[in-house]
């Protein structure tokens, strides 16, 4: 292009052709050389017909077009396809899906329920999410049954390099009988329908307010059953509004759907930042904040024994003491620097001690460590607590090694220490880390937190029950279930009671270890068969709410930086991966989102060896090396949430060129580059790659210090 918006351009720029929408031939500007390589994608314009002919194409798909006699943009055929229709068929499929209107309508109607369409729903966002597409945008060659693969596999190819999934419907997905023998042509039609259906939610919802009610972050976590916490005294024009119909069908709009309202309603709240004089430069809101992450280090803050100092030495504290006065609109900034590799941020980070330049690795470090610091229960404590910091406790059947969800962390019921009570600070403390939650939502963070569903159903506003604690604490759960089943007609009965309710009292034991009474002195009054139903009710509501505090504080802080009167638009699964995203690194979608450069080319023997290390390594390793080349633990949900791409480099030292097996990769956060030797085996590259990655617990290699600041008794 030789110019742009109407202006000449200084110097010819290319594009990448992205499609065509409504009239326009829409692209996206191609960096050129080095600059601006590494700030996060551009955004798309067009051109209008009249502007084609003075195009030149230089390349279609990997054939370089340059040297094609007339391969200027050839418009001729634009003029003629006016008088057809744009939706011409151009496969197999597609002619055999043409259909009448009665037709259709019969097709995507035909004994089809809400549960059905739930369910369908489901399915089409895991597949659009595995193959990095909107819904909105599948071909009619991607929504087909087992039955009709092989019907014109030429049109069934690749998406940014990752293969396709040959049906939607795949060994027997379903479990809804509707759906279970579903044919082509009617999953089709109602894949269509909610198309629509979501095309016009997405246009009303500005108009709807999801949850009126949820101004307060006091509102009570509601417990199945409980018909004291279910709340129905707000009339029946409540009851039959809009939002609580699109609550209750939440399952049945799109991810993708919901994501875009998110977006928008965030980009509408962000703080805005003026631009610097100098483009180099930082502007004065975006803060310095100093971080001493060498006297945070686990096994320093471990031989601390009071609780309170290690808090206030961690990473997570000296955040805290930095920013506790912040207003609301600060952690609300989306502040992206030149150079800074896409990275929006509200403030930035000095490591003490590390030579390092904060470009996006530094910020992105800082909330890993926090993560980290709040989920670390395998060190030794000299009071035995449970956790390095007070704010989150491994919950019963991670301790006990029973049950499921043994990674799972819950909010700590009692949060106390011999500096911090049940009070004020403890709850301020869990309000500013959902704030820093927050923030590292709009910056395109995911933290790590393994948090079960009782923390993400009460803020997707809903209930919770005794299923949702057996899968945290199975042993309380059998228990409350022996209590309930006790049968007086048997001959055992008796001996059997005496064995169940023999030890038992009207109180529970928290989360946390902490017995509390279920009644006034009730840690004094057995439990016997007459009052067992009330024992297991009240057990029930006391465990199923024991964070109840907690979880208002935290989203409190949540709500002051992200908009959470949409939380209950998303599932809790949803709400979770938006939030905390995917434990798993999927190494197929970092394949599918990598480019090569400065001499390293996919084919290289090395290159393949490392896709195969990478993909043998154990689930924890492979998060050990996305935060080794990109200083975060959780992958973006697909291909199009990417800020940027992985940058696979080759090494171009002298030494390393020369006898490779003697140097370690090298990787640049701030980047997410990684620049790998050409090691001469399989074996080399394993183990000099897990040698880096469990050997660079920090950030030396942008400048060098000596006697540097934050090692002073290290």
């Amino acid at each position: 292009m030789c110019s742009k918006c109407g202006q000449e351009l200084n110097q010819p720029e290319e594009a990448v052709v992205l499609g065509v929408y409504r009239g326009f031939l829409w692209y996206r500007t191609e960096t050129q050389g080095n600059e601006g390589a590494d700030e996060g994608r551009t955004w798309a314009w067009y051109w209008s017909p009249n502007e084609l002919p003075e195009l030149l194409l230089i390349r279609r798909g990997g054939k370089d077009m340059t040297l094609v006699e007339n391969s200027a943009c050839d418009v001729s055929d634009y003029e003629n396809a006016a008088e057809h229709s744009p939706f011409e068929p151009r496969s197999t499929l597609e002619m055999r899906a043409r259909t009448d209107f009665d037709t259709f309508v019969e097709l995507a109607t035909r004994s089809h329920s809400a549960a059905s369409d739930m369910q369908l729903v489901e399915r089409l966002n895991a597949y659009c999410a595995a193959i990095g597409l909107d819904v909105t945008n599948l071909s009619i060659t991607d929504v087909v049954v087992p039955g009709e693969v092989g019907e014109g596999d030429d049109e069934v190819g690749v998406v940014h390099g990752r293969p396709r999934t040959r049906s939607l419907v795949v060994d027997d997905y379903f479990t809804s009988p509707t759906l279970k023998d579903i044919t082509g042509p009617e999953l089709r039609a109602r894949t269509a329908v909610l198309r629509v259906l979501n095309s016009k939610i997405l246009r009303v919802l500005p108009f709807i307010a999801v949850r009126p009610d949820d101004g307060s972050s006091t509102q009570p976590i509601e417990v199945a059953g409980s018909a004291g916490l279910n709340n129905f005294t707000r009339g029946s024009a409540d009851f039959l509004s809009t939002s609580m119909k699109l609550r209750s069908l939440r399952r049945l709009v799109f991810t993708s759907t919901k994501r875009a309202f998110w977006d928008d309603v965030l980009r509408a709240t962000t703080t805005s930042t003026p631009l610097p004089s100098d483009e180099y430069e930082d502007p004065r809101e975006i803060r310095v904040i100093r971080i001493n992450r060498i006297q945070a280090q686990a096994s320093k803050l471990s031989l601390l024994s009071q609780p309170g100092d290690r808090l206030r030495r961690s990473v997570f504290g000296q955040l805290y003491r930095e920013m506790r006065v912040w207003s609301d609109s600060f952690f609300r900034r989306a502040y992206c620097g030149k150079g800074h590799g896409g990275q929006r941020r509200a403030f930035k980070v000095k490591f003490l001690g590390e030579g390092v330049n904060d470009y996006g690795g530094p910020y992105r470090a800082v909330f890993e460590q926090i993560v980290d610091e709040l989920q670390m229960d395998n060190v030794e404590l000299s009071k035995g607590e449970q956790g390095l910091l007070p704010l989150l406790i491994p919950c019963p059947n991670r301790r006990s090694a029973t049950g499921s969800n043994q990674d799972k962390f819950l909010l700590n019921p009692s949060c106390g220490t011999a500096l911090l009570t049940n009070g004020p600070m403890a709850l301020d403390l869990h309000r500013f880390l959902g704030k820093l939650i927050g923030t590292a939502v709009r910056h395109g963070l995911q933290m790590g937190l393994d948090l079960p569903a009782l923390v993400w159903r009460p803020l997707a506003g809903l209930e919770v029950s005794r299923a949702h604690l057996e899968n945290v604490d199975i042993a309380a759960a059998n228990n409350l279930c022996r209590v309930e089943e006790l049968n007086p007609g048997t001959e055992t009965a008796v001996q059997e009671v005496e064995e169940v309710l023999g030890y038992l009292t009207l109180s529970t034991t928290l989360s946390d270890g902490v017995e509390v009474p279920l009644v006034p002195q009730g840690e004094k009054m057995p439990v016997t068969f007459a009052n067992r139903e009330l024992y297991v009710h009240l057990v029930e509501k006391t465990r199923l709410t024991e964070s109840s505090q907690q979880l208002a504080a935290l989203k409190h802080g949540l709500a002051s930086v992200l908009p959470m009167e949409l939380a209950p638009l998303f599932t809790p699964q949803e709400l979770e991966v938006l939030i905390c995203g995917r434990r798993e690194v999927d190494v197929d979608l970092l394949h599918q989102c990598t480019e090569y450069s400065e001499g390293a080319t996919e084919t290289m023997p090395h290159v393949q060896h490392f896709w195969e290390v990478l993909r043998e390594m154990t689930s924890e390793e492979r998060t050990s090396f996305l935060r080794f080349v990109w200083a975060r633990s959780r992958m973006p949900n697909s291909a199009k949430d990417f800020p940027m791409n992985f940058k696979l480099q080759a090494a171009l030292d002298p030494g390393a060129v020369g006898h490779p097996d003697q140097y370690l990769p090298h990787a640049q956060t701030c980047f997410f580059a990684l620049r790998l030797p050409a090691y001469t085996s399989k074996d080399v590259l394993r183990a000099k790659l897990l040698y880096a990655i469990q050997n660079s617990p920090n950030m030396d290699a942008d400048v060098r210090l000596h006697n540097a600041e934050g090692w002073a008794d290290a």
